[in-house]
């Protein structure tokens, strides 16, 4: 977790502001939104989470009329200026919007009138209209809505009706949301002041390279939402298979995280930012010959044999035979050939820590296995070794319950801070892992205890389950294991597990091995820690020079979201993320209809989709 107190968010000045009377606005780049589905609840959670997050640094505050949330954040407001988190409205930058059931000329004052009204303010930084359409229901905010209500929206009307509060002093500036560059052309073809912004889905998945440059050279800034390609929620009434579209875009939500996630695996490989998948980091398992004693089935060979050939593409010298099995006296010559004194090994941020007294977990780039075959054999050489790698430089430890290694890694560690090696346990990134027979959910804390007392320490850095498989009996680490003894995992009830061990800080970061697209995909249902894959996007996104809209009510998820700020993508990442195939998450379904003013979703976007 990133616990920054008081992080100053950078800003940037929107141009727009063309009253001789208003001073230059800036606009922080990264801002909270406030929407949750279904719209309205819970009241408490959104004023609770809106209160940290001003005490975390952020300052610019997204709402809407339509998500019923403009009280909860005033109310939130008043509060942090009595507890004294701000001093003074004028820190804050508050963004509402106008609902397409107001965008009539005659309701956009008197509806602003009523949000600031909610929100206990004399002013709103920005108000935009929210989509480019109007509804034949004036003042309701009832979603799904009826499609039958659309109606096209009088463009000069009420962007005239906009100007007005604007004039009034009643909002500092006023923009768009939801608008392609056609439609940003209609508006401009009258408008006296040009929209100031316009919010727009943007991620890696949707650049919007074309709205972006044109809203660039008219000097409209762009902020942006559903930057982890999230979906849209269903706000569509009047048909029978709505809640089957609902479940189908549930699901397609969870989908299109997955596909995000592999998309953009090998740009967050090298910053090991994830919460959930351990693919990327470079641990060396040393000398594994599992051709003489195989403990996994033919195909969970090759899933292991995989995941290792992943850990060793790095190194010069190649580690794996045409068979597939890793030599162990040219691992040790690498060993040798990696000797440098006193290296320091490059660092990544890992952004998967949700305890709130926790720093964000730095992992070194390089790691140092140590698996040896048989399993637990050898000790004192493997102590030998791990001092002499740290006294090299190593940082990042890896082992495993089932490897045997742990009481040795301790020892060694302990043995380290005796000679003066190291300073303080907190230098050490130490990993292990929960083996097959510990997979069942009474296993997991238990498990870990045991494996902390092994290792002579208060937490692990990072907690792994080693396989996507169980076995029975539990508690068992006989290898080579019974085929018969394997039992499918109870993915729910274990991740719910190592999910508690994290929170009791007993590991700061909890993760996975050898799970593939689809078995990550049967985890992230009901994960409540999903993987931080979600800082590379939000980094992309802030790295176009637009702001961007984050939704989130956990407190660590606030935390991670600031750290953006602290790290760059190298322009070969970014090249890749240019790469991606283009498909945008949030379509507009629910106003497409052969009775309204769009007949199609080509017909809303104006073909930018």
């Amino acid at each position: 977790m990133v616990s920054i107190p008081e992080i100053q968010i950078p800003l940037s000045e929107l141009g727009s502001t063309p009253n001789a009377n208003t001073h230059c606005t800036s606009i922080p780049l990264l801002g909270y939104g406030t929407a949750s589905w279904p719209f309205g609840e819970p009241e408490e959670i959104i004023k609770g989470s809106i209160l940290t997050a001003i005490k975390l640094g952020y300052r610019h505050f997204d709402t809407a009329s339509v998500y019923l949330s403009e009280q909860c954040l005033g109310e939130a407001i008043s509060r942090a200026l009595e507890l004294g988190l701000i001093e003074s409205r004028g820190e804050l930058f508050v963004t509402s919007k106008l609902w397409c059931s107001d965008v009539h000329p005659h309701r956009v004052l008197p509806v602003l009138q009523d949000t600031l009204q909610k929100l206990g303010l004399e002013y709103l930084d920005l108000y935009l209209i929210h989509f480019p359409v109007s509804m034949n229901s004036p003042g309701s905010y009832v979603v799904p809505f009826n499609q039958s209500d659309l109606l096209p929206m009088d463009f000069k009307s009420v962007w005239e009706a906009m100007e007005e509060c604007h004039k009034l002093g009643l909002t500092k500036n006023i923009g768009v949301s939801n608008f392609s560059v056609k439609k940003l052309q209609q508006l401009l073809l009258t408008a006296k002041i040009p929209p100031a912004v316009n919010q727009v889905e943007i991620s890696p998945l949707w650049q919007q390279k074309k709205l972006r440059k044109f809203c660039e050279e008219k000097g409209i800034h762009v902020t942006a939402y559903s930057s982890l390609g999230l979906l849209e929620m269903g706000l569509r009434a009047g048909s029978e298979h709505t809640g089957k579209e609902l479940q189908r875009g549930e699901d397609e939500r969870k989908s299109r995280h997955i596909r995000l996630e592999a998309k953009l695996r090998r740009v967050s490989k090298d910053r090991h930012i994830r919460r959930i998948v351990d693919s990327s980091s470079l641990t060396w398992q040393k000398g594994i010959g599992l051709e003489e004693k195989p403990i996994f089935p033919p195909q969970a060979e090759r899933i292991l044999f995989s995941y290792i050939s992943i850990h060793c593409s790095l190194l010069s010298t190649p580690l794996i035979h045409s068979s597939g099995y890793i030599d162990n006296r040219e691992a040790s010559q690498c060993i040798e050939m990696a000797s440098i004194p006193e290296i320091q090994i490059p660092l990544s941020v890992l952004g998967s820590t949700a305890n709130a007294s926790t720093h964000s977990t730095s992992i070194p780039q390089l790691g140092y296995g140590t698996a040896s075959w048989p399993f637990g054999e050898s000790e004192e050489t493997m102590k030998g070794s791990i001092l002499t790698a740290i006294k090299l430089g190593y940082r990042h430890f890896d082992a495993a319950s089932v490897y045997q290694s742990e009481q040795c890694l301790g020892e060694a560690i302990s043995r380290a801070l005796e000679l003066g090696l190291i300073e303080s346990r907190g230098e050490l990134f130490v990993t292990s892992k929960l083996w097959c027979s510990d997979v069942h959910p009474h296993r997991v804390l238990p498990a870990l205890q045991d494996t902390l007392q092994k290792l002579g320490l208060e937490y692990l850095d990072l907690y792994l389950i080693h396989f996507p498989v169980s076995k029975k009996p539990a508690g068992s680490y006989v290898v080579p294991i019974n085929q018969s003894d394997l039992l499918p995992m109870d993915f729910k009830s274990v991740w719910e597990a190592m999910e508690e061990c994290h929170k009791l800080g007993l590991t700061k970061n909890i993760g996975v091995s050898n799970f593939s697209v689809k078995t990550l995909q049967q985890l992230l249902l009901t994960a409540k820690i999903p993987p931080a894959v979600i800082q590379v996007c939000l980094r992309w996104v802030y790295e176009q020079g637009v702001s961007v809209l984050v939704k989130s009510f956990n407190e660590e998820r606030m935390r991670e979201n600031l750290d953006i700020f602290s790290w760059k993508l190298s322009s070969e990442e970014s090249q890749k993320i240019d790469q991606i195939p283009q498909q945008k998450a949030y379509r507009g379904l629910e106003f497409v209809s052969d009775g309204g003013p769009f007949k199609s979703v080509e017909e809303l976007w104006d073909g930018e989709i």
